[in-house]
């Protein structure tokens, strides 16, 4: 019987459309069957896992023991997110038996009638919410620090009340401002700028954006992408750096010589001005500013050193007609244009470059642009990337075309132009 027949036998001895045979010659159904023994194979080592005697060698935590058991419990709990979830050295390196001591206190002080499950359950939902803030980079701020903490001040530290309480408020004020940034960047400066601390409107004042973007550079994971900026623009031996869309001029202490420029700044060195609008001249070796805060007019290009972008791409939203990935190709290009050839251009996102403007690093975009991607190195938390590209000789084209959709054809680094 030749494979034909053999298949002709096969689709004839079995009826029903999960048994026909697929384009590789295997059931259909054989992977729905294998992913159903696989579950009952996981569901029994579960029911092993949970009856076995030995458990409590198996290093397992659970939520509701009694208090005899509920600091062994907690420690391990803790131990894990110290091991799978924490960010900083401190967090990492901490005692964790003084601070689950002190969040069976805390939960033991606020629910006194609750049974000792209860309030071991209570524990380690604090615990996960702990994990949840370490994920998201608040473990500084649940310190009060802006740097990872000695070890010999560590191993003295005991104030986790505050710890704890600064974790049950945190999340909703991280919440509040993170809408107040979505609100401004949608409304725009112009919006922003008609508004007041008293007004009730759903688009922020000026002053609520500028401790709304402060509470976000205040996480670890945008901390620690700046610092592996700062560490390529100190290798580059840069001296005159623009900074575009930064609130607190970060660099100013760090470089000679630093231009900051932002719409809405949160302080008195920066700029105003919104470099999408600003001029572009030639005859400048200076920004070119008046009045009291300093309002921005012009912006020599071909002057500095280096450009640094961070997280300013992915505030940019459509207004007046052009799309945001159009205005963040806009914005590339004018950051370009303002570093002279051999500079470097670095830009930090959260979000992949190529596809945020929509153009391969292989596109024609890049280099009418007069830039090359070098190489993209990789910060910790929220896959925050720093991505540096060489600022090329020659004349940045000013003029932009339509935005375009490419689709993938196979391999990561081929693409096509979508006709659809």
């Amino acid at each position: 019987m030749d494979s034909s027949d053999r298949s002709h036998a096969w689709h004839g001895s079995r009826t029903g459309r999960a048994w026909q045979l697929g384009a590789h010659g295997e059931p259909r159904g054989a992977r729905a069957v294998w992913v159903l023994l696989s579950l009952v194979f996981l569901w029994d080592a579960r029911l092993w896992v949970f009856t076995n005697p030995q458990r409590s060698t198996m290093r397992l935590w659970r939520n509701k023991v009694p208090k005899a058991e509920r600091i062994d419990s907690l420690q391990l709990h803790l131990q894990k997110l110290q091991t799978k979830m924490a960010q900083t050295k401190t967090w990492q390196t901490m005692d964790a038996v003084p601070f689950c001591r002190a969040l069976e206190a805390h939960v033991e002080a606020k629910h006194p009638n609750e049974t000792e499950e209860q309030v071991s359950q209570r524990c380690h939902k604090l615990l996960r919410k702990l994990g949840r803030a370490m994920r998201l980079g608040w473990e500084w701020e649940l310190l009060g620090v802006d740097e990872d903490l000695p070890r010999s001040d560590m191993a003295t530290f005991t104030d986790f009340e505050t710890v704890l309480q600064r974790l049950l408020s945190l999340g909703q004020e991280k919440q509040a401002n993170y809408r107040r940034i979505k609100a401004g960047d949608r409304h725009g400066a112009v919006e922003m700028l008609k508004q007041d601390n008293f007004s009730d409107s759903s688009v922020p004042s000026p002053q609520e954006y500028s401790r709304a973007v402060a509470s976000q550079a205040s996480t670890v994971w945008h901390r620690k992408a700046m610092s592996l900026a700062v560490e390529v623009l100190k290798e580059a031996q840069v001296e005159r750096v623009l900074d575009i869309g930064t609130s607190f001029n970060p660099l100013q202490h760090v470089f000679p010589h630093v231009t900051a420029i932002d719409v809405v700044p949160g302080d008195p060195s920066v700029l105003i001005g919104d470099f999408l609008e600003v001029d572009l001249r030639d005859d400048l070796s200076e920004a070119l500013w008046h009045g009291d805060p300093r309002q921005l007019l012009a912006v020599p290009t071909e002057h500095f050193d280096a450009a640094l972008l961070s997280m300013v791409l992915r505030a940019l939203s459509p207004t007046f007609g052009t799309g945001h990935k159009s205005r963040r190709r806009r914005m590339l290009q004018r950051a370009a244009r303002c570093v002279r050839a051999g500079g470097i251009l670095v830009v930090v996102e959260r979000s992949t470059l190529w596809k945020m403007v929509n153009a391969p690093f292989q596109d024609s975009f890049w280099t009418k642009s007069r830039l090359r991607w070098r190489k993209t190195l990789r910060s910790v938390g929220f896959g925050t990337n720093v991505y540096i590209l060489d600022r090329l000789p020659g004349v940045v084209e000013d003029d932009f075309e339509p935005e375009q959709k490419f689709v993938r054809l196979g391999c990561a680094m081929t693409w096509r132009l979508d006709q659809n």
